[in-house]
């Protein structure tokens, strides 16, 4: 009996060290290959961290200022380390950082509801160890986008309504309904997806306490929630439903967009705009893949540089991964399919992707929407969805499998999404020092260095490393600069050996210098002389979201450490 405890025991340890390790892991790979200020809408949404410094007065976007502010908040944590040379770097580093904080909370809160399911707790561990590599869950956590903090809210929701229909204690059903229409302020395309999913899931609830005790209680809280709105509104300029359309987003898709696919260019030109015509092309090509080339295909990461050649053939060192992500996504599917079909419990939770799918279309079919591109259908919008499905799926899968298997499966999915984001690499020192000016995440900068071979300097400290040439800190700019990115047509392009001289700004009281060496370099700042010094700084403070955000930070503290008495 005894042996049989610590065996269990080892094991939930082994599966809980692998779910520890492939975070870390999978942040490792967005912290060095990726560049969330180069991600989509960057340009758009960072009017918010303008708004904050006290640099707009407006923002003129409808959406919460919540998940931005936190963005904000925690990048001014940096503000003393930040200079001209090195903000966007670690701007880039924070918005990374602050969005797998957002994804922790949302793992958590996964673990939490499928516990509570009474699905087996290594099993939950795996789903989620492999969630750490389901690629739209990775891109969710790179980008500069919002969806990552309706993941880190929509887990908790379903937990503790799913704790109110176990206990039958009222509380929690009023816990649901605050961080319900608190996910709701957020984006209007995620409000309408997760209001569907829940307003159909939990629609017994709705007719047993009648619409009118329901509707009484949504307009007191609709109340409670009105500083909110009035606060997000004197930001923003415009209410949260007013959202001014693109004039490029002008266009309904014909309906043969629903069913149309073009099986001969998936297979000959499974690439961006090809598939515009076509919504199964666009999923096909854009869930285990980036067809809109905006996270691992995008020119300005470092995920398509250095892959490694399978042989000469054209189709293999182009196309593969994408073929690869597209027999993934059938996968993904024809399983969702069956499950759909076949699970009583958990149908609502296998549906989820496509409730992501209806709302886009019908937001597309009411004239929001570019033919020429169709990425008003980015997976991106429903990643929060595909997420929680995923874990389902794989819990279904492994669930009458022995260890062995469930090891084979689980380095299999790894493996062919790495593959897929562009792995294995080549390598040349170049590449490495390119890694190496990437790395310079807080805390845990020292850490990744271990992973960066042939490194020649400790943790890269900007401040007293100002006249380290040698260390590539311009390098990783050339692959960021337009021009250098428009100019690659090989996929398969390797990084090359930096041609033109780094330059080194100081300042000391009004007079600027540029500096070409480590010597005079060190000179001048012998003599006083300082990088150029570069401000974050909050002066605009939204007290009501702020309030809010701590307000469900206390309601999921206290839902994970509460005990449930039956």
């Amino acid at each position: 009996m005894i042996k049989k405890i610590f065996k269990k025991i080892e094991i939930i340890n082994y599966w809980f060290i692998c779910l520890l390790i492939s975070i870390y892991f999978s942040f490792l790979i967005g912290e060095f290959f990726y560049d969330s200020i180069y991600s989509p809408d960057f340009s758009k949404y960072k009017i918010y961290m303008d708004y904050f410094q006290g640099n707009n007065e407006k923002t003129y976007l409808e959406q919460n200022l919540s998940y931005f502010f936190i963005q904000s908040f925690i990048f001014s944590l940096q503000n003393e380390k930040l200079f001209d040379y090195n903000f966007n770097a670690l701007l880039d580093s924070s918005i990374f950082m602050t969005n797998n904080l957002l994804y922790i909370i949302g793992l958590i809160g996964i673990y939490k509801m499928l516990l509570n399911f009474n699905f087996k707790k290594n099993d939950i561990l795996i789903s989620l160890t492999l969630l750490n590599f389901f690629p739209p869950v990775l891109g969710m956590r790179m980008i500069f986008k919002p969806e990552i903090f309706v993941f880190a809210l929509i887990p908790w929701i379903i937990y503790s309504i799913e704790l109110f229909i176990d206990t039958k204690n009222e509380k929690y059903l009023y816990i649901s309904y605050f961080l319900s229409i608190y996910l709701f302020t957020i984006k209007p395309t995620s409000t309408a997806m997760c209001g569907l999913f829940l307003l159909i899931r939990y629609r017994g609830i709705f007719l047993k306490y009648g619409i009118k005790q329901i509707l009484i209680l949504f307009v007191f809280l609709m109340i409670i929630f009105t500083p909110l709105l009035i606060e997000d509104f004197d930001a923003n300029g415009i209410f949260y439903f007013f959202h001014e359309t693109n004039d490029e987003y002008t266009e309904r898709p014909d309906v043969t967009f629903l069913y149309n696919i073009d099986i001969f260019n998936i297979k000959e030109k499974p690439l961006k705009n090809y598939h515009a015509d076509s919504l199964p092309g666009i999923i096909l090509l854009d869930t285990f893949g980036d067809y809109f080339e905006v996270l691992w295909e995008n020119d300005r990461s470092l995920f398509k540089f250095n892959k490694v050649n399978l042989g000469d053939n054209f189709f293999v060192n182009s196309y593969l991964r994408k073929y690869i992500g597209i027999a993934l996504t059938l996968i993904f599917y024809c399983l969702t399919i069956f499950n759909l079909i076949k699970s009583k419990q958990f149908k609502d939770f296998y549906f989820l992707p496509f409730y992501g799918i209806i709302t886009l279309l019908i937001v597309a079919y009411t004239g929001n929407f570019e033919k020429s591109t169709g990425d008003i259908l980015k997976t991106t919008y429903y990643s929060f969805f595909l997420a929680i499905t995923f874990c389902f799926l794989i819990l279904k899968a492994i669930n009458k499998l022995n260890k062995e298997n469930k090891l084979f499966i689980s380095f299999l999915f790894i493996f062919l999404n790495l593959f897929i984001f562009g792995f294995p690499k080549e390598s040349n020192p170049e590449y490495f020092r390119y890694l190496e000016a990437n790395n310079v995440a807080p805390f845990i900068c020292n850490i990744n260095q271990i992973f960066v071979p042939d490194r020649t300097t400790d943790c890269k400290n900007y401040e007293l490393n100002i006249c380290n040439f040698n260390k590539d800190d311009y390098t990783i700019e050339r692959i960021r600069n337009e021009n250098y990115s428009q100019s690659i047509k090989d996929k398969n392009t390797k990084l090359t050996t930096n041609d033109f001289k780094s330059e080194k700004t100081l300042q000391k009281n009004n007079l600027i210098i540029q500096v070409n060496d480590k010597e005079e370099c060190i000179n001048y700042i012998e003599n006083g002389f300082n990088p150029i010094k570069k401000n974050f700084e909050i002066s605009n403070f939204p007290i009501v979201n702020i309030g809010y955000i701590i307000i469900a930070l206390l309601i999921i503290i206290y839902l994970f450490i509460s005990k449930i008495r039956n």
